[in-house]
């Protein structure tokens, strides 16, 4: 992630838990693993301030198609969503796939 992304509610910034990694790791690590033991999501980790930025080029910005929101949560959250991804794309999903493999058609 990009160290001065805009954070969510908590304020922290990418670049805090960067430059503090030798501090952060330890409580972040401990933080995950009763989160994902527990099933339990912070409550400070739920809260997302959305924005709506306009889409270019659109005549009539009544209309709430017009706009595009933007999420804006926590940085701790999205650490783990980016694990817990990681982990079923490369562990999970490659020994149970969701549906079998399909024969590719051979082009040409």
């Amino acid at each position: 992630m990009a160290p001065y992304k805009s954070p969510g509610e908590d304020g922290i910034l990418p670049a805090l838990v960067h430059h503090g990694m030798q501090y952060a790791v330890t409580p972040i690590c401990k933080l995950y693993r009763a989160s994902l033991a527990t099933g339990y999501i912070p409550l400070s980790w739920r809260i997302a301030r959305v924005s709506f930025i306009p889409k270019p080029g659109k005549l009539d910005y009544t209309n709430s198609k017009a706009f595009r929101p933007i999420s804006l949560t926590s940085f701790l959250l999205k650490g783990l969503e980016k694990l817990v991804d990681r982990y079923l794309r490369s562990e999970t999903l490659v020994d149970f796939p969701l549906h079998p493999p399909t024969a590719r058609l051979s082009g040409g």
